[in-house]
């Protein structure tokens, strides 16, 4: 299918040919003026990298940008490339991405609500109550003896650090022996089930034994974990209502239309897409009736 007079439509649009007051000049190339609105909507198309700088720190370049590939336009024109087999199915195939992503904008524009967004948000915040986060560091030794010996250290002044770096068989001894914050029951329930009730800045009463040893434990901070914002979790669920959203359009889409899947062999594919009714098979080429 050809759409050559559509497509020099859309290239066509390049340039504007009236403004206003608000919308001044930003270019004019070979007579045709180029309006600000015009560069504002290729700033809007930028990625999000881009669009982390301001329309006007980037201005400059974008005017540049536009009129570079106004000149590359123009030469294809004069040279008729338009005429090109090759050209003219890029450009169907161009247009083609255009409308498909114009119609599934719009459709999740109409499913993706505000209501939605909000009883989403609360699923979460209803799975992600407030937690209590503990900071915890230790020295694990292989005897109660050296364990009670580390203990009498620390309580007389010793540096935990610098223990549990020389003496510790903890792997985070590296460390210093710190285990970073973690909920409960993330640790093992004999160290968990003291830490959790200790006082910031405490030490086990005792060595706590546990199948890898003996461990002394120093409650280093406490703090309590709450669930994002709304803001925070916006793009989140926005994404995740779009892709159940498309995959619900798309059922639709596969439910109303007559749709058969061939291999490469030319065998027909069983089984349907999911919300997709089930229809007769039919040979490749041809059309159920």
């Amino acid at each position: 299918m050809r759409r050559s007079g559509l497509a020099l439509l859309i290239i066509a649009g390049l340039s504007q040919t009236a403004g206003a007051e608000d919308d001044p000049v930003a270019a004019v190339i070979d007579g045709d003026v180029i309006f600000r609105s015009r560069i504002e909507r290729e700033y809007k198309a930028l990625g999000p990298a881009y669009r982390q700088r301001t329309f006007e720190q980037l201005y400059p370049s974008l005017v540049n940008r536009h009129i570079d590939r106004s000149l590359l336009l123009r030469e294809g024109e004069r040279q008729k490339l338009l005429d090109d087999p090759d050209v003219q199915g890029r450009i169907e195939d161009a247009i083609d991405d255009v409308l498909r992503k114009a119609y599934l904008e719009r459709r999740l524009r109409a499913l993706i609500t505000e209501d939605k967004i909000q009883a989403r948000y609360q699923e979460y915040v209803a799975k992600n109550p407030p937690s209590d986060q503990v900071r915890a560091r230790e020295i694990l030794v292989e005897t109660e003896q050296e364990a009670d010996e580390l203990l009498e250290e620390l309580r007389r002044g010793a540096d935990f650090d610098v223990l549990a770096r020389s003496r510790s068989k903890s792997p985070a001894k590296e460390v210093g022996g710190d285990l970073g914050y973690f909920d409960r029951g993330e640790l093992l329930k004999e160290l968990d089930a003291a830490v959790f009730d200790m006082r910031v800045g405490a030490l086990t009463s005792q060595p706590i034994k546990t199948q890898f040893g003996f461990h002394i434990m120093e409650l280093m901070d406490r703090r309590t974990i709450m669930p994002q914002s709304l803001e925070e979790k916006r793009a989140d669920i926005v994404n995740a209502l779009s892709r159940e959203a498309t995959q619900q359009i798309l059922n639709e889409l596969w439910a109303k239309a007559e749709v058969q899947r061939y291999r490469l062999d030319g065998t027909e594919v069983e089984g349907v897409r999911p919300g997709q009714k089930t229809q007769g098979a039919a040979k490749p080429g041809t059309k159920s009736q």
